[in-house]
């Protein structure tokens, strides 16, 4: 399971038009100590609005993890930066995500 996100106009290009984010050990959202159920950005149908894509884009550039990826997966420091990179990658892909979907002006099935 997971949060699946998509872009209408161009969902069927899995790099620009999807995104998702697993209910893991490895979701970005709980890393930054946030929560797709409880989230100011989706409205009640599940859509995230343009305008709305463009704040928790902002939003997400200012927040720092608050977990430590080390102690969550009981890594050695080796692993622990190949996570650091992996959820950096993540962050910055999700980001991006939400930023073309203000551009677009078109609303994120969430």
């Amino acid at each position: 399971m997971g949060a699946d996100l998509y872009i209408p106009s161009i969902k069927n290009d899995r790099e620009k038009g999807y995104f998702r984010d697993s209910y893991n050990d490895t979701s970005l959202l709980w890393f930054l100590g946030m929560s797709w159920w409880e989230s100011p950005y989706i409205d009640k149908k599940g859509f995230i609005s343009p305008k709305n894509a463009q704040a928790f884009a902002d939003d997400l550039r200012h927040r720092e993890p608050v977990k430590n990826v080390r102690e969550i997966r009981s890594i050695s420091h080796d692993d622990g930066e190949e996570w650091d990179k992996y959820f950096m990658e993540k962050h910055q892909k999700l980001i991006a995500f939400l930023e073309r979907a203000a551009a677009l002006n078109e609303a994120i099935e969430a």
